[in-house]
């Protein structure tokens, strides 16, 4: 009896051991692709806040690059007003 008892402790054994070890492996593993998970989230952030900054930055460089529409309507009706004085003195020309 005591000898099966023995091998029924070394069977167990080695099973709880094994089970331990793959316990190990598997928690290594999801250590790792937690870092990895942490690494690219940190990295999404930056890359985020660079976009978010160059987003800013042309949102605010377009007043300078680029005409208002409402300056845009004023400077037509300006050349419109200068172009119907110019008709207006060639029609007077014309009729002198």
């Amino acid at each position: 009896m005591m000898d099966a008892q023995i091998i029924l402790n070394i069977a167990f054994g080695t099973i709880m051991f094994l089970g331990g070890w793959l316990m190990k492996l598997i928690l290594g593993h999801i250590n790792e692709i937690k870092s990895n998970h942490e690494k690219l989230l940190i990295k999404h952030i930056e890359d985020m806040e660079s976009l978010l900054e160059k987003h800013t930055n042309l949102a605010l460089s377009m007043p300078e690059k680029y005409v208002s529409k409402d300056d845009f309507q004023t400077f037509v009706e300006r050349i419109d007003h200068r172009f119907n004085r110019i008709e207006e003195k060639l029609d007077n020309l014309l009729k002198k």
